[in-house]
Protein backbone atom coordinates (compact mmCIF):
# COMPACT_ATOMS: atom_id res chain seq x y z
CA UNK A 1 0.00 0.00 0.00
CA UNK A 2 1.61 3.04 -1.35
CA UNK A 3 -1.56 4.84 0.08
CA UNK A 4 -0.33 4.33 3.76
CA UNK A 5 3.08 6.32 4.15
CA UNK A 6 1.67 9.30 2.03
CA UNK A 7 -1.55 9.88 4.48
CA UNK A 8 0.58 9.17 7.83
CA UNK A 9 3.10 12.03 6.39
CA UNK A 10 -0.20 14.13 5.61
CA UNK A 11 -1.39 13.31 8.70
CA UNK A 12 2.21 14.52 10.75
CA UNK A 13 2.31 17.60 8.60
CA UNK A 14 -1.48 18.62 9.66
CA UNK A 15 -0.33 18.48 13.21
CA UNK A 16 2.84 20.35 12.75
CA UNK A 17 1.19 22.95 10.71
CA UNK A 18 -1.63 23.23 12.89
CA UNK A 19 0.64 24.00 15.77
CA UNK A 20 2.15 26.36 13.75
CA UNK A 21 -1.19 28.32 13.08
CA UNK A 22 -1.88 28.02 17.06
CA UNK A 23 1.19 29.30 18.39
CA UNK A 24 1.91 32.05 16.09
CA UNK A 25 0.54 35.72 16.04
CA UNK A 26 -3.38 35.16 14.85
CA UNK A 27 -3.62 36.98 11.15
CA UNK A 28 0.15 36.92 10.30
CA UNK A 29 1.73 36.07 7.38
CA UNK A 30 2.90 32.66 8.98
CA UNK A 31 -0.36 32.12 10.69
CA UNK A 32 -1.93 32.06 7.27
CA UNK A 33 0.19 30.28 5.29
CA UNK A 34 0.09 27.54 8.11
CA UNK A 35 -3.55 27.10 7.99
CA UNK A 36 -3.43 27.19 4.41
CA UNK A 37 -0.94 24.47 4.58
CA UNK A 38 -2.90 22.61 7.21
CA UNK A 39 -6.04 22.75 5.34
CA UNK A 40 -4.32 21.06 2.27
CA UNK A 41 -2.81 18.73 4.01
CA UNK A 42 -6.20 17.41 5.63
CA UNK A 43 -7.31 17.02 2.77
CA UNK A 44 -4.38 14.75 1.06
CA UNK A 45 -5.10 12.87 4.61
CA UNK A 46 -8.71 12.79 4.19
CA UNK A 47 -9.18 11.82 0.87
CA UNK A 48 -6.32 8.69 1.22
CA UNK A 49 -8.39 7.72 4.21
CA UNK A 50 -10.99 7.17 2.06
CA UNK A 51 -9.29 5.24 -0.68
CA UNK A 52 -7.92 3.27 2.42
CA UNK A 53 -10.84 2.23 3.02
CA UNK A 54 -12.49 4.56 5.70
CA UNK A 55 -14.52 6.60 3.44
CA UNK A 56 -16.79 8.13 6.39
CA UNK A 57 -14.18 9.31 8.46
CA UNK A 58 -11.83 10.72 5.15
CA UNK A 59 -14.71 12.73 3.82
CA UNK A 60 -15.97 14.02 7.26
CA UNK A 61 -12.37 15.34 8.09
CA UNK A 62 -12.27 17.09 4.17
CA UNK A 63 -15.90 18.56 5.04
CA UNK A 64 -14.47 19.89 8.34
CA UNK A 65 -11.53 21.26 6.93
CA UNK A 66 -13.56 23.09 4.22
CA UNK A 67 -16.17 24.38 6.32
CA UNK A 68 -13.72 25.98 8.93
CA UNK A 69 -11.87 27.79 5.76
CA UNK A 70 -15.02 28.69 4.06
CA UNK A 71 -15.74 29.94 7.59
CA UNK A 72 -12.31 31.81 8.22
CA UNK A 73 -12.48 33.08 4.13
CA UNK A 74 -16.38 32.81 3.33
CA UNK A 75 -16.34 35.14 0.53
CA UNK A 76 -13.02 34.44 -1.70
CA UNK A 77 -13.14 31.75 -3.82
CA UNK A 78 -10.74 29.29 -2.55
CA UNK A 79 -7.55 30.56 -1.15
CA UNK A 80 -7.12 33.60 -3.04
CA UNK A 81 -8.43 32.12 -6.38
CA UNK A 82 -6.47 28.64 -5.48
CA UNK A 83 -7.41 25.21 -4.61
CA UNK A 84 -4.84 22.70 -4.03
CA UNK A 85 -5.54 19.29 -4.93
CA UNK A 86 -4.64 15.80 -3.66
CA UNK A 87 -2.29 13.84 -5.11
CA UNK A 88 -4.69 10.95 -5.91
CA UNK A 89 -6.94 13.03 -8.03
CA UNK A 90 -4.35 15.17 -9.51
CA UNK A 91 -0.60 13.81 -10.00
CA UNK A 92 1.43 15.96 -7.65
CA UNK A 93 -0.27 18.74 -5.05
CA UNK A 94 -1.03 21.30 -8.12
CA UNK A 95 -3.06 24.75 -7.81
CA UNK A 96 -6.57 24.45 -9.72
CA UNK A 97 -7.64 28.27 -10.85
CA UNK A 98 -11.23 28.95 -9.77
CA UNK A 99 -12.81 31.20 -11.88
CA UNK A 100 -13.91 34.99 -10.27
CA UNK A 101 -17.33 35.33 -9.19
CA UNK A 102 -19.33 37.15 -12.08
CA UNK A 103 -19.55 40.40 -10.32
CA UNK A 104 -22.80 41.41 -12.29
CA UNK A 105 -24.82 38.58 -10.77
CA UNK A 106 -23.50 38.91 -7.48
CA UNK A 107 -25.59 39.86 -4.75
CA UNK A 108 -24.95 43.19 -3.27
CA UNK A 109 -23.20 42.12 0.34
CA UNK A 110 -21.19 39.94 -1.57
CA UNK A 111 -19.70 42.36 -3.56
CA UNK A 112 -18.74 45.04 -0.46
CA UNK A 113 -17.59 41.86 1.01
CA UNK A 114 -15.52 40.84 -1.89
CA UNK A 115 -14.60 44.84 -1.99
CA UNK A 116 -13.91 45.73 1.29
CA UNK A 117 -11.17 42.62 1.34
CA UNK A 118 -9.60 43.94 -1.82
CA UNK A 119 -9.27 47.32 -0.02
CA UNK A 120 -7.95 46.04 3.01
CA UNK A 121 -5.05 43.90 0.89
CA UNK A 122 -4.42 47.40 -1.02
CA UNK A 123 -4.08 49.35 2.63
CA UNK A 124 -1.90 47.19 2.94
CA UNK A 125 0.51 47.25 0.31
CA UNK A 126 0.13 50.82 0.66
CA UNK A 127 1.48 50.47 3.71
CA UNK A 128 4.25 48.35 2.94
CA UNK A 129 5.20 50.75 -0.16
CA UNK A 130 5.01 54.14 1.60
CA UNK A 131 4.99 53.63 5.61
CA UNK A 132 2.71 55.25 7.52
CA UNK A 133 -0.16 52.84 9.63
CA UNK A 134 -3.11 50.80 8.78
CA UNK A 135 -5.33 53.53 11.11
CA UNK A 136 -3.55 56.45 9.17
CA UNK A 137 -4.29 55.13 5.83
CA UNK A 138 -7.57 53.95 7.05
CA UNK A 139 -8.29 56.88 8.22
CA UNK A 140 -7.57 59.39 5.30
CA UNK A 141 -9.48 56.79 3.05
CA UNK A 142 -12.77 57.29 5.40
CA UNK A 143 -12.27 61.07 5.02
CA UNK A 144 -11.94 61.48 1.56
CA UNK A 145 -14.55 58.88 0.92
CA UNK A 146 -17.28 60.24 3.32
CA UNK A 147 -17.39 56.96 5.31
CA UNK A 148 -17.82 56.41 9.17
CA UNK A 149 -17.46 52.77 9.49
CA UNK A 150 -15.82 50.80 6.47
CA UNK A 151 -18.32 47.83 7.10
CA UNK A 152 -21.36 50.30 6.34
CA UNK A 153 -19.85 51.54 3.52
CA UNK A 154 -21.69 51.26 0.29
CA UNK A 155 -20.52 50.23 -2.85
CA UNK A 156 -19.64 53.23 -4.83
CA UNK A 157 -17.77 54.53 -1.71
CA UNK A 158 -15.66 51.05 -1.47
CA UNK A 159 -15.00 51.71 -4.85
CA UNK A 160 -13.83 55.28 -4.32
CA UNK A 161 -11.55 53.94 -1.95
CA UNK A 162 -10.15 51.09 -4.04
CA UNK A 163 -9.27 53.84 -7.28
CA UNK A 164 -7.59 56.45 -4.19
CA UNK A 165 -5.32 53.33 -3.32
CA UNK A 166 -4.86 52.17 -6.53
CA UNK A 167 -3.85 55.90 -7.68
CA UNK A 168 -1.40 56.58 -4.89
CA UNK A 169 0.11 53.08 -5.30
CA UNK A 170 0.68 53.84 -8.98
CA UNK A 171 1.70 57.50 -8.12
CA UNK A 172 -0.66 59.12 -9.95
CA UNK A 173 -2.23 60.50 -6.75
Amino acid sequence: MTLLPIHVAAGGLALVLGAVALTVKKGGTIHRRSGLLFVCAMIVMGVTAAALGNVGGGLMAIYFVVTALATVRPLSPWPRGVMCLPSSLKGPSFPLAIAEPDEATMPAFERRALLRDKRHRLVSDLRRSQGGSHAEINRWLNRSCGIRRVEDASIDQLERSIDLLLGRLSGRR
